[in-house]
């Protein structure tokens, strides 16, 4: 994204560590002259990445803490004289290999916290580097910080059978704690992580770290769907607002979950008809747990609907009404999240599933920005079990 209203100057960042591609760099340096700001963090970044990031040569910020940086290539960067700040933290970078920056003319601060540096040495890095400010992170002990939260490293949260929880933390000696039952995780009563945490069964994470000495860190949440049955067909008898429409009736069963982004092109969106989805099986199937997965965004009038309905049968002609769930509104203002409405079934063979999702007809009146203003309802996808 542009650095400022009218400027040339290009900001770069990357998310999502497992669509990262170093392809992607390459593809940049079309616009090399302008990108000044690049922010890999997390990313699977190697030393052989180095070589095509020194091609930016008006770079004056560069973040690859915590990618697989070994520090063997950092002479590839001595082409940046522009570079004001570099982190390399979380990295394996060593100490003799940060004498490959000293020819940088303008680095004025350098990050490397968290790497296989040891305390002795930063002083002759320091020595080194005279110009630039090295920040090593916190060594004192008189004073309480706060713990940066636990880091989620599952990044599919859709899974079959079951799941293998990855949580970690770059804080040496902190516990994380976790529920996946919705409650806040504690220091005394919650589970303590470990590396065999394997769930069979759809549950929100909630993880939080502690260490003596330290605040804990706030809570980190997310929500993983187990889908185990996936149907042959589906048809939508209504169809989405044509702003809305992502990839028509194949968006309930693909498998891709919708970004907190609404306008991320993988939501179905309704807002004054309800949705009408039809699920379609070739032969009899056991179904014993429903869940459809919409998207709350109370700030752009994406609500909780009014209701879903499950109607299950033979055919799509003689379904029938198994369950009705209504949702309660929230009273106050939220940022987006995801959330699941899970249908609990007698275990029942059907052919055909009929899913009904209905828009809140009428807003509260604290959010209604003109009177009579209707709810949207977002779903991407339903999770058969």
């Amino acid at each position: 994204r542009p650095l400022a209203t009218g400027s040339p100057a290009l900001n770069v960042e990357f998310f999502g560590a497992a669509q990262y591609q170093p392809s992607q760099l390459k593809e940049l340096l079309e616009v090399k002259q302008q990108v000044v700001a690049l922010n890999l963090n997390k990313m699977p970044v190697t030393d052989a990445d180095l070589k095509t990031i020194g091609q930016f040569v008006n770079l004056r910020v560069l973040n690859v803490s915590f990618t697989n940086i070994t520090g063997v290539g950092l002479a590839a960067l001595n082409g940046l004289k522009e570079l004001r700040e570099l982190s390399l933290s979380g990295t394996k970078v060593q100490a003799a290999q940060l004498k490959q920056l000293a020819d940088l003319p303008k680095l004025r601060l350098l990050t490397i916290w968290n790497t296989l540096i040891q305390q002795g040495e930063f002083a002759l890095i320091q020595k080194q580097l005279s110009k630039v400010r090295v920040e090593t992170g916190y060594t004192g002990d008189t004073t309480k910080l706060l713990l940066t939260p636990p880091v989620i490293e599952n990044e599919e949260v859709i899974f079959k059978n079951d799941l293998s929880l990855k949580l970690k933390h770059y804080i040496k000696g902190a516990t994380i704690r976790y529920t996946t039952d919705g409650t806040e995780p504690d220091s005394l009563n919650s589970p303590v992580y470990s590396k065999e945490v394997l769930l069979d069964k759809g549950f929100t994470l909630k993880a939080r770290a502690f260490k003596n000495g330290w605040i804990s860190s706030r809570t980190v949440e997310k929500t993983f769907f187990k889908s185990s049955i996936k149907p042959d067909s589906v048809f939508l008898a209504t169809m989405a607002n044509p702003d809305f429409l992502a990839e028509g009736a194949t968006t309930l069963i693909d498998g891709q979950k919708g970004e907190l982004n609404f306008k991320g092109g993988k939501w179905l969106g309704y807002k004054d008809r309800s949705m009408e989805a039809y699920l379609f099986f070739n032969k009899t199937i056991n179904i014993s747990t429903i869940t459809v997965s919409m998207l709350i965004d109370t700030s752009r009038l994406i609500m909780p609907p009014k209701n879903i309905e499950v109607w299950a049968g033979e055919t799509a002609g003689t379904v029938k009404l198994l369950k009705t769930l209504s949702s309660l509104q929230p009273v106050k203002k939220k940022g987006a999240y995801f959330t699941g409405y899970d249908f609990i079934l007698n275990t029942q063979p059907v052919k055909c599933i009929k899913l009904v999702v209905k828009p809140l007809p009428v807003l509260p009146k604290r959010q209604q920005r003109k009177k009579g203003d209707k709810g949207w309802a977002f779903v991407d996808e339903v999770f058969l079990n």
